[in-house]
């Protein structure tokens, strides 16, 4: 186990199981909302491993909304229910030696547990709750970001008004079996990783330090340290004690400290590699754990062919929950972006550190028309809104319909805009099935009586059509075996 450092494998044919633990505390003032994030970076050896969890308990809502951040987006054919990753939140804990946290039972009231798992069909992202006492389950719908690498989820029950989370623990177990091994690495990696951490604000104090809101005396476990007893008052006539020199550092001290930071204190996702002009992107920046970061600068420079236009902007990102918008000028030309940060290194007030990252490249570009992407298979039919090879940010924002209709029935779907997922498909045809795949509308064909059925399908963006004709649906047996088909055959154009 490798505690204290977030390695959730979601792995092919894995899943997302999610467990709360909010026990109820004692404490008459107590804070509203506490936030708490626990962030990983990237692990060459997995696949679909978590990124960041953002958790945000909101008492007087009586609400969790949890985010889990992935590094890799979910496959189209989503995981199945196998393997497990968990999350505890709870009051009762210790303090690890790394700054982390254990939880202590017992449960009580508000206690949570929460897994996140695709559906019957496949095709979707359910959650189910307990609530402690209740042990009724509760389904939450789950929202999957465009991207696929981002899920979302708010829980809103009556019992969580009792609750007083101050811990965060995250932990997977068995979900590494199917990974291929990194190269530098000739052993499987744990099957079972820990990480765990404070809600901000509510971490046990060091001796010497007032401790926070969350920690008006020592925890129910009894293994937190005692604070420190106030200093005794001067007896009267007694000289006041010397004041004492600050220790000031020296510049071979700062060098010595900064020097050993080996990695960078910022993690972020991709820069887009394109943008259409006067578009906008937004991209999510994170501090690592345990990395004390202030000061967080991006700096955009413009080029128009090849030359430099006017000085470069400086945006000032806030001080938590960092994303840097950047927006395209009105002509085509590059944009080349670089963050800055100072980190904090060392005890007390630390040791200041200017940090750097590598200069990202963007180009911009006149909005490109999106193209419907028609795959075709004997036994499915996928289409698809986008530009294959393109940023979705380089295209217009239209939007794209598709009729299909036959023996009585008509049925709609919309995406409205490119490579954003589709909308609910609905009912069915009687002899073609539909459903969502990633950024792709999947039609099948169904059924067991042998024959060949026919509908019209017709593609729209606004008022253009671009793509019309006959979906072919043919059903037989061979062997004993019932086998199915799909084509479409486009009409042809008139002579």
């Amino acid at each position: 186990m490798r505690a204290c450092q977030l390695g959730l494998r979601i792995a092919a044919g894995a899943f997302i199981a999610v467990a709360f633990m909010l026990p109820i505390g004692a404490a008459a003032a107590q804070a509203e909302v506490r936030h708490a994030n626990l962030l990983d970076p990237p692990d060459p050896a997995v696949t679909f491993d978590m990124s960041a969890l953002d958790v945000t308990f909101d008492r007087a809502a009586s609400t969790l909304t949890v985010e889990l951040d992935l590094h890799q987006p979910l496959p189209a054919l989503l995981p199945s229910p196998d393997q497990q990753v968990t999350i505890a939140l709870g009051e009762h804990a210790t303090a690890t030696a790394d700054a982390g946290c254990r939880l202590e039972p017992p449960e009580s009231t508000g206690d949570v547990r929460l897994t996140i798992a695709a559906g019957p069909l496949g095709d979707a992202l359910v959650a189910t709750a307990t609530v402690a006492p209740n042990g009724d389950p509760l389904l939450l719908p789950v929202a999957l970001s465009p991207d696929r690498s981002r899920l979302s989820l708010t829980l809103r029950d009556p019992l969580l008004a009792q609750a007083q989370p101050r811990c965060v623990e995250a932990r997977a177990h068995g979900l590494v079996a199917d990974l291929p091994l990194a190269p530098s690495d000739p052993a499987q990696p744990p099957a079972d990783d820990l990480l765990s951490g404070w809600f901000d604000g509510y971490a046990p104090a060091e001796p010497g330090e007032p401790r926070g809101p969350g920690d008006p005396d020592p925890g129910p476990s009894g293994d937190q340290p005692p604070s420190p007893a106030p200093p005794a008052p001067p007896s009267v006539g007694a000289s006041p004690p010397a004041p004492t020199s600050p220790t000031v550092a020296t510049r071979s001290d700062v060098a010595r400290a900064c020097r050993t930071i080996a990695t960078p204190a910022l993690t972020w996702r991709e820069f887009p590699r394109e943008l259409a002009v006067r578009a906008t992107a937004t991209v999510p920046v994170q501090a690592r754990r345990d990395r004390r970061v202030e000061d967080v600068v991006a700096t955009v420079t413009t080029f128009r062919a090849g030359a430099q236009v006017g000085e470069p902007a400086r945006i000032a990102l806030p001080a938590r929950g960092y994303a840097l918008q950047l927006r395209a000028p009105a002509r085509t030309g590059r944009l080349t972006v670089a963050l800055a940060w100072v980190e904090r290194r060392g005890s007390g007030a630390g040791t200041p550190c200017p940090q750097r990252s590598d200069p990202h490249e963007t180009t911009v570009v006149q909005p490109l028309e999106p193209r419907l992407q028609l795959a075709r298979d004997p036994d499915r039919l996928s289409l698809a809104w986008g530009a294959r090879g393109r940023d979705c940010h380089a295209l217009q924002r239209r939007a794209l319909d598709v009729q299909v209709e036959g023996l009585g029935y008509t049925r709609s779907y919309r995406v409205t805009e490119p490579c954003a997922g589709w909308g609910a498909p609905g009912a069915a045809l009687p002899d073609i099935a539909a459903r969502r795949a990633g950024a792709a509308l999947r039609l099948t064909p169904r059924g067991e009586d042998s024959g060949s059925w026919s509908y019209r399908m017709t593609a729209r963006t606004g008022a253009r059509v671009l793509l019309q004709g006959l979906l072919v649906v043919t059903v037989g047996r061979r062997d004993g075996a019932v086998w199915r088909t799909i084509r479409f055959v486009p009409d042809r154009p008139p002579h």
